[in-house]
């Protein structure tokens, strides 16, 4: 099992932007797009705000909680670069 609380390491809580709670739902997200063969930002927040379990596996409980698909992507952008510089390293 994946520790998403602790991955990836330096991610800040605070991306730029509008803050985010803390980093480890979108780490998730992130991990569940990737699961789902990379389906489009657009798809997957709007799996997420439809169905309950994906939306509780990355640890929102109410539809509301789910990110905007533009702070979603942003995001998601952010740990791409950050695991790509991790395995460069």
């Amino acid at each position: 099992m994946v520790k998403v609380e602790r991955f990836p390491p330096g991610v800040p809580d605070r991306m730029p932007g509008r803050a985010l709670k803390h980093h480890t739902p979108i780490a998730r997200a992130f991990l569940a797009k990737m699961v789902l063969n990379a389906v489009p930002t657009t798809a997957l927040v709007a799996r997420m705000r439809s169905e309950t379990a994906l939306r509780r596996l990355c640890s929102w409980h109410r539809v509301c909680d789910v990110p905007s698909e533009s702070t979603s992507s942003r995001a998601f952008k952010e740990l791409a670069e950050l695991t790509a510089r991790q395995h460069a390293a």
